[in-house]
């Protein structure tokens, strides 16, 4: 066991890993390295939230899920970060539970973006994390049957 615990230590130390101690097992209180989207937004999707007045912001409220239509996304970063005007309940939300979902409706797609909201201001930022785009079943789709 000594032995085992002395070649995870040594390879940790190699790698500049954490070792295999208890110690780096607990989370840290500072946010990791990587805050920047792990998927980008295509253009059709940023143009669909930033001028788009349908915009619904998902969250998870006190007694269950909660969706609340937002006026607008006030704007999209070239990183992809969303900036949304929302009520005080979901600051609140947002605090307890950062993850959220922002649904965007175009005449030709819908999209879902679900990410992480910070407080800032008074704006809520969205980091997207995953990106889901789909188009409403037309009369083409309908004839294919």
């Amino acid at each position: 066991m000594a032995l085992a615990f002395l070649v995870r230590g040594a390879s940790a130390w190699w790698r500049g890993a954490p070792g295999p101690t208890r110690a780096s097992l607990v989370p840290r209180d500072h946010p990791p390295a990587d805050l920047g989207p792990s998927s980008g937004l295509t253009d059709e999707v940023r143009h669909a939230a930033t001028f788009s007045r349908s915009v619904v912001l998902s969250y998870a409220g006190p007694g269950g899920p909660r969706s609340v239509a937002v006026s607008a996304v006030t704007s999209v970063s070239p990183s992809g970060e969303m900036r949304v005007i929302a009520g005080d309940d979901a600051w609140e939300a947002v605090e307890r539970d950062p993850r959220v979902a922002v649904f965007v409706g175009d005449p030709r797609f819908w999209a879902e973006v679900r990410g992480v909201a910070i407080a800032d201001n008074d704006v809520l930022r969205i980091t997207p994390r995953e990106v889901l785009v789909r188009e409403y079943p037309g009369r083409h789709q309908a004839r294919t049957r």
